[in-house]
């Protein structure tokens, strides 16, 4: 963002931004930063869950787990809350 406003960009004008790690530090960037939220939280509950069951012997077989995201918009990317 410092980089765009050095080069006479403006943001969301020129640019769109979108952060790939979404947490409350985004509300604190001019304009706001659009963030994709993945839910890190969940994502480490759910490996910690699997991991105890593959330790136990439980399960052996690692099987796909589907944890949604959010896109979180906001300023940066051009689009009015």
């Amino acid at each position: 963002m410092i980089a765009a406003k050095n080069l006479g960009r403006s943001i969301p004008g020129d640019l769109s931004i979108v952060s790939m790690l979404e947490n409350q530090a985004t509300n604190f960037f001019e304009p706001a930063l659009s963030g994709i939220d993945w839910k890190a939280k969940e994502l480490g509950e759910q490996a910690v869950m699997l991991l105890v069951k593959i330790i136990e012997g439980r399960e052996n077989i690692i099987s796909g787990r589907t944890i949604t995201t959010e896109f979180m918009v906001r300023d940066s990317c051009g689009i009015k809350r």
